[in-house]
């Protein structure tokens, strides 16, 4: 359609099927976050910190650089390619 070599766009009305979710996300109390980072080295628990209390995916917290750092914010830049394996 976009490339007028149809008229309409005959799944217009098609609606998608909605996905639920098998298990249900139970995030960690503070006191657990806490309790899991003195467990671990400290890059490893500053990793942990932030994917506990910022909440990006994985890949996202590993792409982090310092430059992505401010005072009061993170930035999760998701066009940047990790160079990490």
């Amino acid at each position: 359609m976009e490339w007028g070599r149809i008229p309409t766009n005959p799944v217009r009305d098609v609606r998608k099927p909605t996905v639920r979710r098998e298990r249900s996300v139970r995030p960690l109390s503070p006191e657990q976050v806490e309790a899991l980072r003195r467990e671990l080295d400290p890059v490893s628990a500053s990793y942990a910190g932030v994917l506990a209390y910022a909440g990006p995916r994985p890949g996202e917290g590993l792409r982090l650089l310092w430059r992505d750092v401010g005072e009061r914010t993170l930035l999760f830049d998701v066009t940047r390619r990790s160079t990490r394996t």
